[in-house]
């Protein structure tokens, strides 16, 4: 932990440092318990903080991952790996058990801490390779942002679907590296046994992507509400709020700063205005919606999924 930086951060605890403890999951296909750092007793809630990025086993690093490999003790590490048949060595088992036991053994931590647990993933320095990994690949896909939630299963699922909305050629690898694992298992596999659902509403707090006029005071003059459905995968509503009339520009661009549609360009009158906005033609991806009003902007990020 000195070696590493660790201490320097935090107070740091080795869990299973004086051995490790059984947490039960019934509902388990593979595995029934999972096994974790005798420590683990010492807390009654947990914050997640998780690096998304490829992982050359699981396909990709997440909170599910997390919360259950690195959580799990040295023998509950190879449980896992195995799918149950070994807690001495983590080799030979099969992929989608690996994938299944994984979700099972964070299902065993989530229960056993009654879902007090805050998940927290960073996408940046989006390597196809693990953080464990002594030589990984260097990055070839731009930071994103970092992503917040009460449910894992959600949280991971709008991780992965912002690495298909990014830039297909910088994604490439990632991508491949994901499908080549079949990494969505985990996930199908932890919504079935309930850990949480794919379905989720992507919502923006203080994007850094937002620009304004030297008046600060924006809300005051419009609000940009985020575009709900977010992610979508046919249309989805943008709405506005105007405190007074205002002359407004409506428009859609790509990650190349390109102009894709123009909604509306008029004065408009005070009040709730909302259009919706169907890509049709339109490549999936990420995509910036950039409301001006007189002297005002405003930007947010919308995710179109076929």
């Amino acid at each position: 932990m000195i070696d590493h930086g660790f201490a320097a951060i935090a107070p740091t605890d080795i869990m299973d440092e004086e051995g490790y403890i059984s947490l039960p999951f019934p509902n388990g296909k593979n595995i029934k318990e999972d096994f974790v750092g005798s420590h683990f007793a010492n807390y009654d809630s947990f914050l997640i903080l998780s690096h998304f990025k490829g992982h050359a086993m699981g396909g990709f690093g997440d909170a599910i991952k997390n919360m259950s490999i690195g959580i799990a003790s040295t023998a509950g590490k190879c449980w896992i790996h195995t799918a149950g048949n070994s807690m001495s060595s983590p080799w030979g088992g099969v992929q989608d058990t690996f994938l299944e036991s994984m979700a099972e053994a964070a299902g065993a931590v989530i229960n056993s801490l009654e879902n007090r647990i805050l998940y927290i993933n960073l996408m940046n320095n989006l390597s196809v390779d693990c953080d464990c990994d002594s030589s990984p690949a260097p990055p070839e896909l731009d930071d994103i942002g970092i992503l917040a939630s009460l449910d894992p299963v959600a949280l991971d699922k709008a991780c992965v679907d912002l690495i298909y909305a990014a830039d297909p050629q910088k994604s490439a690898s990632l991508r491949q590296r994901m499908e080549s694992r079949n990494s969505i298992h985990t996930l199908d596999h932890a919504e079935a046994i309930g850990l949480g659902s794919q379905e989720y509403e992507l919502i923006e707090l203080n994007p850094s992507d937002r620009v304004v006029s030297d008046n600060q005071d924006i809300s005051s003059k419009f609000i940009l509400n985020p575009a709900y459905p977010n992610p979508f995968n046919s249309s989805t509503t943008i709405s506005y709020y105007l405190s007074s009339a205002s002359f407004i520009e409506l428009s859609i661009y790509n990650l190349k700063g390109q102009l894709v549609d123009c909604i509306c360009k008029e004065k408009q009158n005070s009040g709730r205005h909302s259009y919706k906005w169907n890509p049709n033609s339109t490549s999936t991806g990420m995509y910036f919606i950039k409301l001006t009003a007189d002297n005002y902007t405003n930007i947010r990020r919308c995710i179109y999924l076929q």
